[in-house]
């Protein structure tokens, strides 16, 4: 059976709204383990940190995890 992308499903029925809290979440093509790297983490943190600089965003917290699959 042919595997089908449906993650663009879960956003029918959505909307964006001034001033809500959203969590983001960065994944990597092919979870590639990149952010192994401290410096490679930094980028993403100092993109957010841009954007609220120019306030576009207000960021409350950083939250980093590496998550390891056994099977």
């Amino acid at each position: 059976m042919p595997s089908q992308h449906l993650s663009h499903q879960l956003r029918a029925g959505r909307y964006s709204e001034s001033g809500q809290i959203y969590l983001l979440t960065v994944v990597l093509l092919h979870r590639q383990p990149i952010f192994s790297e401290f410096r490679h983490g930094r980028i993403v943190v100092d993109a957010f940190k841009k954007a609220q600089q120019e306030q576009f965003a207000n960021t409350l917290a950083f939250v980093s995890c590496q998550i390891i699959f056994i099977g």
